[in-house]
């Protein structure tokens, strides 16, 4: 940690659901998403139809693995600067992140639960 991140150009289209655009040096980031995609054929919508404590998915803990770096290096940055002419990026979702840096620690977790309802066929 320590450089400039330059970025001369950037573009993004979209981001969204706990997704990060971090031009320069992170020292931690922690990301978080939630998702719940409930697909039908017909066009109904209810509120408050499916709340996440209804999925096991969104209640049970994921095993995290500590990283031990037992290395012992220097770094000798010759250029200070991390120099990016231009960046297009169409989109970032659930957790994701885009970085022009470093970042020394960063967990990422994306939960996501698809639903299809059909129709029933009375053929």
């Amino acid at each position: 940690m320590g450089r400039y991140s330059i970025v001369h150009h950037l573009n993004m289209d979209a981001i969204s659901y706990g997704s990060i655009l971090q031009v320069g040096d992170t020292k931690e980031i922690l990301s978080k998403a939630n998702a719940l995609a409930i697909q039908r054929e017909e066009e109904l919508f209810y509120s408050q139809e499916a709340p996440f404590d209804r999925f096991a998915i969104f209640s049970y803990s994921f095993p995290h693995k500590e990283i031990r770096n037992e290395v012992e290096f220097e770094k000798i940055h010759i250029d200070p600067t991390i120099q990016v002419n231009s960046l297009n990026v169409t989109a970032i979702s659930a957790s994701s992140v885009v970085q022009v840096g470093s970042l020394e620690n960063g967990q990422f977790e994306a939960r996501v639960k698809h639903i299809r309802r059909h129709l029933k066929n009375n053929e």
